[in-house]
């Protein structure tokens, strides 16, 4: 391989790690902003 297809793929690599540690970075459940209820029903509608 050339060194320019060598550093593609380790930038590539580097991308990949990089973006799955940023993705994991929260914590806990999602939650509804401070004044806003949760309507949305919980299940469908039976038809």
């Amino acid at each position: 391989m050339t060194k320019l297809t060598r550093l593609i793929v380790a930038a590539m690599l580097a991308f990949a790690v990089g973006a799955g540690a940023v993705a994991c970075g929260k914590e806990g459940p999602p939650r509804l902003p401070e004044g806003q209820t949760d309507d949305y029903p919980r299940k469908y509608p039976s038809s």
